[in-house]
């Protein structure tokens, strides 16, 4: 029978004074968190720190993330810890520091500054379509016989997609739209 989670818990921590950070001694995520099981085959996860709150504080409503006092990934001290927003978790990183949002917005982002180094249309792995799906979605487009809802859903894709193909942000040729703008639907 498996352990009770506080139990698990709390022996994969190194408790110090209570104001001191107590660090997770087990498993941690990429970015350095400490992780637990949530317990039998396949439940996947918890971020240590979310558990920590958790056990001593109860639930974390919707939305709301654990915030660290301190700067220690690892820390699971319940006095370091306290429920806040996505902002309020960027405005202390940036405080401290620590911002890193992982990219650059606008015209400094790499893909901007070096296009040679992203691939583009079939080339990129990550692609959906192909060149003359995308010629198609254009065609059926410019027709005015069909919404970009329709388009979409015939390809597999959203209508925020179809929208950013047939006005050239996506799937450029030479930065330009590969076809004209739309012709307005008929009525009836």
């Amino acid at each position: 029978m498996r352990k009770p989670l506080a139990d698990r818990f709390w022996m994969k921590v190194d408790k110090l004074g209570p104001d001191e950070c107590w660090l997770w001694k087990a498993a941690t995520n990429g970015p350095g968190y400490g992780v637990i099981g949530r317990g039998g085959m396949g439940a996947g996860n918890e971020m240590a720190h979310r558990v920590s709150y958790m056990l001593a504080h109860g639930p974390i409503p919707p939305k709301a993330m654990v915030l660290h006092s301190c700067d220690v990934k690892q820390c699971v001290n319940p006095a370091h810890l306290r429920l806040g927003t996505a902002r309020e978790n960027a405005y202390d990183a940036i405080q401290r520091g620590q911002w890193n949002p992982g990219h650059v917005y606008g015209d400094q982002n790499g893909s901007r500054t070096h296009p040679e180094s992203r691939p583009h249309g079939e080339a990129n792995t990550a692609a959906k379509l192909t060149e003359a799906a995308v010629a198609e979605i254009r065609r059926l487009y410019a027709t005015g016989n069909y919404y970009q809802r329709e388009i979409g859903a015939t390809y597999g894709i959203n209508q925020v997609t179809v929208s950013c193909i047939v006005r050239g942000q996506t799937w450029t040729n030479n930065g330009e739209p590969l076809s004209g703008p739309r012709k307005p639907r008929p009525h009836g």
